[in-house]
């Protein structure tokens, strides 16, 4: 007989927290005691409500959950009336839940350790390459190529070292950047939890949870990117751009339009605006900053060539430099730069 779903979810609620499976490490609590002593009690619950992500962690598939402290976050909770106390948002709440749930990744144990903070060092000392972190994959559903999760950029903190004294409070060790343009501390520390196969998982602490990301168009509404918004919306490549998976865009700034003489676009624009937009746009390529190369040169929906150079004052697109980056789209990655280089 089929269980219903209450029971589902208590019997995988009950196998997470004892040694049901045989081959359990003994060592290591399970993922919900675990989630209570790094101060994620919040967080614990709402993984309790999410049936996609317990199935996930009973199978053993998830090795590193990003878990929003107690101290710094109550973003999935709010009042409901002044005097009444905080519910959970009704509006599915396994969508940033899910986010937050990340498959093995051995830089993630190097960033606890400092080994990320050492190449990076080593990267700002013996070239003139910054580091840029690096990417990782969330369970989080996302459009992009290979039916891959949804990918997030994490960058190691500079001044992070592991003797740093805590007594001022949390160190933070990284930033992580996620949809909307939303960046998220990292906070050293890491707390171990019992996966099968004598395997662990680690749980890391941040400061909130990362924002969902969002198609192209709704991303530049929110961060106020008027100018571009207006520009894509005469274009008729909205639909267009919102849906295509995979895609790396780079958005001139509001300031860079207004340099370049566009200042209030309308639908006079719309022809000769279309190639110039898609020349903003590379296809098929996740271009996160870590995936950026010095001298790189990509080739953009109209055929035009793109090329990335990489200094010691940041990264430059022809000539452009990238001034918000890794805005993560449900469909790709956004990066906000100074010029608007078709329109020169």
């Amino acid at each position: 007989m089929r269980c219903s779903s209450n029971l589902c979810i208590a019997l995988t609620v009950a196998t997470l927290t004892t040694p049901l499976c045989a081959k359990r490490t003994k060592a290591a609590p399970g993922v919900f005691e675990a989630l209570s002593n790094s101060g994620a009690s919040q967080f614990a619950a709402a993984v309790r409500d999410t049936p996609d992500l317990l199935d996930l962690l009973i199978a053993g598939e998830i090795a590193h959950l990003l878990a929003p402290a107690d101290s710094h976050s109550p973003s999935l909770f709010r009042p409901r009336h002044g005097s009444l106390p905080h519910e959970r948002r009704a509006s599915n709440s396994s969508t940033p839940i899910t986010l937050q749930a990340v498959a093995y990744n051995q830089r993630l144990e190097d960033m606890q350790s400092g080994t990320s903070r050492s190449r990076a060092l080593k990267g700002r000392t013996a070239s003139p390459d910054p580091y840029y972190g690096f990417v990782v994959e969330t369970v989080h559903e996302a459009n992009l190529n290979d039916d891959a999760g949804q990918n997030l950029v994490v960058q190691p903190v500079d001044h992070y070292s592991a003797s740093d004294d805590d007594d001022d409070g949390p160190t933070i060790i990284a930033q992580v950047y996620s949809g909307l343009g939303k960046v998220v501390n990292v906070l050293k520390g890491k707390f171990e939890f019992a996966r099968c196969a004598n395997k662990t998982g680690s749980i890391y602490r941040v400061e909130d949870y990362f924002s969902v990301p969002e198609n192209l168009c709704n991303t530049v509404e929110k961060l106020k990117l008027t100018i571009f918004e207006a520009l894509v919306k005469c274009s008729s490549l909205g639909e267009l751009l919102n849906r295509r998976p995979s895609i790396t865009v780079f958005v001139p700034s509001n300031e860079a339009f207004e340099d370049a003489g566009i200042v209030e676009p309308d639908h006079r624009f719309s022809k000769q605006t279309g190639g110039k937009i898609k020349s903003l746009v590379v296809p098929n390529f996740l271009g996160y900053t870590p995936n950026l190369e010095d001298g790189q040169v990509l080739t953009s929906m109209n055929g035009t060539k793109i090329r990335i150079e990489i200094r010691e004052d940041g990264i430059f697109v022809n000539g452009a430099k990238i001034v918000q980056r890794d805005i993560i789209l449900e469909n790709g990655v956004a990066h906000v730069i100074d010029e608007a280089f078709p329109w020169r």
